[in-house]
């Protein structure tokens, strides 16, 4: 059986790298990230939940989703998918359709990575595009880390407690985003790649001052 770590997640001022081990395929984990079963596990009754996803499933091709928040508020978002290569990588454009307090109606970019592991998969995050934009950054990053935590539990995994933090060293910071950059080197899109290696990311502080500016 899969021992599950608690998810982890960093930033610099360009890029948010996040990871979990979840106990699930590759193809069910990207299954959950990208169909209609997004609606059924990513959220929360006290933050948000995801509702009427919709996507095109081809590269090139739209999706959509909208936020209902805990107290009514209905927040759209969407992108485009620009590879799909299932079950091995998922990369995507990534835009509020309103204005986000901390990002506005950015553009970024976002690539999921799935690894199988012994008992699972391992899901890495790199979510690229918050040049000039620091705070968004650090924000992204502890949401992505409650995302992941979500994602664990509905795998049958570990609930953690929030926020789902994992304070890693310097050291343990810097060889993980090398690691990552090789395994990304393939990838034209996400402006991530270059920014891990001008800036390795490192691990946020609790930045959280409202939970609406991490709304993922």
């Amino acid at each position: 059986m899969l021992q599950l770590s608690l998810p982890q997640a960093m930033a610099n001022a360009d890029t948010v790298m996040a990871s979990a081990e979840l106990p699930a395929s590759p193809d069910e984990v990207g299954a959950a990230l990208i169909t209609r079963e997004v609606e059924r596990w990513w959220g929360s009754p006290e933050t948000y939940r995801m509702t009427g996803w919709n996507a095109d499933l081809r590269v090139g091709g739209s999706w959509r989703v909208t936020v209902r928040t805990a107290d009514g508020r209905r927040l759209p978002a969407g992108g485009e998918f620009l590879e799909i290569e299932m079950p091995r990588r998922i990369v995507q454009t990534r835009r509020y359709d309103w204005d986000h307090p901390a990002l506005g109606r950015r553009e970024t970019t976002l690539a999921y990575l799935l690894e199988p592991i012994a008992g699972g998969t391992r899901l890495t995050i790199c979510h690229g595009g918050f040049a000039g934009f620091p705070d968004a950054a650090a924000e992204h990053a502890e949401g992505w880390a409650r995302v992941l935590g979500w994602l664990q539990g509905y795998f049958g995994g570990a609930a953690f407690p929030s926020p789902l933090w994992e304070k890693v060293s310097p050291k343990a910071t810097d060889e993980g985003c090398s690691r990552e950059n090789q395994r990304l080197t393939p990838l034209e899109h996400p402006s991530s790649v270059s920014a891990l290696r001008a800036d390795p990311p490192s691990p946020t502080r609790g930045l959280l001052r409202n939970w609406l500016v991490v709304i993922l």
